[in-house]
């Protein structure tokens, strides 16, 4: 049996420090804002992809059909179906951004252009040293401001004489 004695965890196994790229993750609220952004960012590139190869692919069809009425039909149809998927990518775009950010008001627009998921919370605050930028200064708790630069909740400070 092996008995290790030492005053803490970090003398025996090192200090551990978390990943790089892993800050946005510390508050749950913008690691799922970040989550969703890529998600739906990658979505959209994934079909773009998809929808721009079944295109060329109906192009492809096409120009080797020789003339042959069924080979042109079946290519018509592809390059149909590409340009109605781009169409319908748009729309479930476009009624996503009016459900979330008009409707629901979910989505906000930061500095960068980027897009700030801010999930609803029903009578919770942020306590202090919480992050507050992803869901607004207005949910820091009582005594508490959001920090601009460091988007974190802080006391406010008492005026000096």
């Amino acid at each position: 049996m092996l008995t290790v004695l030492a005053a803490n965890v970090n003398q025996v196994f090192g200090n551990i420090s978390p990943p790089p790229g892993s800050e946005s993750f510390a508050n749950p609220v913008a690691g799922l804002s970040t989550v969703m952004v890529v998600g739906i960012r990658m979505a959209f590139i994934i079909g773009g992809f998809l929808v721009l190869f079944y295109l060329l692919w109906g192009a492809l069809d096409w120009i080797t059909s020789n003339g042959e009425e069924e080979k042109l039909k079946s290519a018509r149809e592809k390059m149909t179906n590409a340009i109605i998927g781009i169409i319908i990518m748009v729309a479930a775009l476009g009624i996503f951004l009016v459900i979330t950010t008009d409707v629901l008001g979910i989505i906000k627009r930061d500095a960068s252009g980027g897009w700030q998921f801010s999930l609803p919370t029903i009578n919770k605050c942020i306590p202090e040293t919480g992050a507050c930028g992803a869901v607004g200064a207005e949910n820091c708790c009582a005594g508490l401001m959001c920090d601009s630069g460091s988007n974190i909740c802080i006391p406010v400070p008492t005026p000096t004489p």
